[in-house]
């Protein structure tokens, strides 16, 4: 990949989980380096009372997390892990990440051909996703280049509807083929527009896992007729 993004101070790293071939999630820290299951070992032992992320992502209904806006649950991270598009090498870029804790979380399910990144303003904010996946921009006003370069965008609990606007008129490419909106229900009025006047084709995902009051829609590429 292309990379434009700039390193991260090094933290301490929060956890993460992975989803076995038999549909079980089990913890580990997430990591700097490009090998995901380097630390699986070592969280094994790690103490049951201590709560971690995996208590949200394996459960059947939507939990939240203190470090997530949009309630987990583990046919949400499943939901969305099927609707990214197939392929060799997938970009996938979450526009405002803050922890990055449900990214980490769908990084970990996949298979190493996706690379999911994340984009805030302060590299202090991000707790979970390794620093070669992580860009920063000068603002909330600002843009990152790399959205030129990925095929799925995520936007999750995003605060201004312009800001989708600006991404769609300098960095809409062909090889964009899915926009992922997670939000709440009542905010989703001040978003549906700004795809009214553009190339994608809206579908609201039904029983996807979502909280009841918050929703995931999808913008993909209208097919035209023949």
């Amino acid at each position: 990949m292309v990379d434009d993004r700039q390193a991260a101070a090094p933290r301490d790293r929060a956890p993460g989980g992975l989803l076995t071939s038999e549909g079980l999630l089990i913890f580990f820290p997430a990591a700097p380096a490009t090998n995901r299951h380097q630390f699986l070992s070592r969280s094994l032992n790690r103490p049951a009372n201590i709560m971690t992320p995996i208590s949200f992502a394996s459960s059947a209904e939507p939990r939240h997390h203190p470090d997530c806006c949009m309630a987990i649950s583990q046919p949400l991270l499943h939901n969305l892990a099927n609707i990214l598009p197939r392929g060799p090498a997938i970009s996938v870029l979450s526009i405002g990440s803050g922890t990055g804790l449900l990214e980490s979380l769908l990084l970990q399910m996949l298979e190493d051909s996706y690379d999911i990144c994340g984009v805030e303003v302060s590299p202090a904010v991000n707790k979970y996703l390794p620093e070669q996946n992580m860009f920063f921009v000068g603002g909330t006003w600002d843009l990152c280049p790399q959205a030129g370069k990925s095929h799925v965008w995520i936007f999750t609990y995003p605060r201004e509807p312009k800001l989708i606007v600006k991404y769609l008129e300098l960095h809409d490419h062909a090889s964009l083929s899915k926009i992922i909106w997670l939000g709440p229900k009542m905010d989703w009025q001040d978003y549906e527009g700004v795809f009214a006047s553009s190339r994608f084709s809206l579908t609201v995902l039904e029983d996807c896992g979502a909280a009841t009051y918050e929703m995931v829609v999808v913008a993909e590429p209208q097919v035209n007729g023949p």
